[in-house]
């Protein structure tokens, strides 16, 4: 029994170890969107991992990613307003992340990373980003609550996108 106990907390550390090398690799030259389809595809249960998050978070904190996490949610009709409340920013705040003028601290990164990888996933899942953008602001009696309301905190943006997740597998309870 003891050598199960030992030869399983191996497999664990070599497989921590491998997966934290799988994600070593020079992603600051790949497009940020095509880095999460990748990991997606790479992952059975199309979800990136939190090694993926701090992976990307540690490589890849720019102006750049933002723009791009900015307009994707944008393109679901999140408004200025809203996408700074759900970063926990103001919308000065935000309007000088969107020109370039400040930075976003490595929390609010992360958490608008989380944000952007739910929406890449709700678009695939529903097809399209008018469809997810209704779901989105919809009441959801799975959840219960409205989704866009439960993104403004990382443990309401895993939520989410559990519940999208389970949609993908045609679980709607």
């Amino acid at each position: 029994m003891h050598e199960i106990a030992i030869h399983l907390t191996y497999l664990y550390f070599s497989y921590t170890k491998s997966q934290k090398n799988m994600f070593s690799e020079n992603i600051s030259s790949i497009d940020i969107e095509q880095h999460v389809l990748n990991l997606m595809e790479q992952n059975p249960d199309s979800s990136v991992s939190n090694w993926d998050y701090l992976n990307i978070t540690k490589k890849r904190n720019n102006t750049t990613d933002f723009l791009i996490f900015y307009e994707k949610a944008s393109a679901l009709g999140i408004t200025n307003q809203e996408y700074a409340a759900i970063l926990g920013v103001s919308t000065r705040k935000l309007n000088n992340l969107l020109r370039g003028y400040d930075s976003l601290p490595l929390e609010k990164y992360e958490k608008a990373l989380r944000i952007f990888v739910v929406i890449i996933h709700g678009i695939q899942i529903f097809g399209n980003q008018s469809r997810f953008a209704e779901w989105l602001k919809t009441y959801n009696p799975a959840i219960t609550y409205i989704p866009i309301e439960l993104i403004r905190c990382v443990a309401g943006i895993q939520i989410v996108d559990d519940a999208i997740t389970r949609i993908e597998y045609g679980v709607f309870t």
